[in-house]
C-alpha cells in the first residue's frame, strides 16, 4: 500500500510541473507572437 506522504509528495511534484508548463507555454506564445510581426533589427543586433 502506498503511503499518504508519498502520494502528497507526488501530487506536489505534478502540480509544480503543471505550473512550469503553463509558464513555458505563456513564454512560447509570447515569442511566437513577437515572431509573427517583423520587428526592426535593433533586437537582433544584440
Amino acid at each position: 500500500m502506498i503511503s499518504e506522504t508519498y502520494l502528497r509528495a507526488r501530487i506536489a511534484e505534478v502540480q509544480q510541473e503543471f505550473a512550469a508548463a503553463r509558464r513555458w507555454r505563456r513564454r512560447l506564445t509570447r515569442l511566437l507572437a513577437r515572431k509573427r510581426r517583423p520587428e526592426p533589427l535593433s533586437r537582433t543586433k544584440r
